[in-house]
Order: C-alpha cells, then sequence, then structure tokens
C-alpha cells in the first residue's frame, strides 16, 4: 500500500499542476514508445516512472543540496535509466555501451 502526499488545498492549482504533469506524462509516453519500437527499452518500460526518475535526481542536486548539475551526470543519468530498463537482446544505443 503506497503513502499519499496530502490534498492540495487550492483545488484549482492542484488541477492546474495535474495538467501540466499529465502533459509531460504524455510527451513522455510518445518518447519511451518509440525506444520500445527500436527495442532500445523492455516492452515494459513505464513512462510515468521514467519521467520520475530523471526529474528527481535534478531536483535533488538542484534544490535539495544547492549542487551544480554537470551534462556528463544528465547523461550518465539517461544511460542509467536506459540500460536499467533495456530488455534481453535490446539494442545498446551508445557505442561506448558493453
Amino acid at each position: 500500500m503506497g503513502r499519499r502526499a496530502e490534498p492540495d488545498p487550492d483545488p484549482q492549482l492542484g488541477g492546474s499542476r495535474a495538467q501540466f504533469w499529465q502533459t509531460r506524462y504524455d510527451l513522455t509516453r510518445d518518447v519511451v514508445d518509440r525506444a520500445i519500437d527500436r527495442h532500445e527499452l523492455a516492452a515494459d518500460a513505464d513512462h510515468q516512472l521514467a519521467l520520475e526518475l530523471l526529474v528527481a535526481p535534478p531536483h535533488f542536486r538542484a534544490l535539495l543540496i544547492r549542487q551544480p548539475i554537470e551534462e556528463g551526470r544528465i547523461e550518465r543519468m539517461v544511460d542509467t535509466l536506459q540500460h536499467g530498463w533495456a530488455g534481453q537482446g535490446s539494442a545498446r544505443t551508445r557505442p561506448d555501451s558493453p
């Protein structure tokens, strides 16, 4: 059973926030679906989880520990996500990948 955050005290703001993130989830679904079609990700890759896994680390780094986000770090995050979800037999997209 998962934990739920407290309800938004402002329903209009909550609705706007939900709409904002739903748009991002929809865009992420397109990206993940294309990667699945190219056999870069496993067929069961979750587009919402992908977005959350990509958003959370920079958010943590910039807002909570106030550290810079270097380009190499972002590339490693994307590679880690992609390779973590790559199913057996998935194509590797980076030439330096094992």
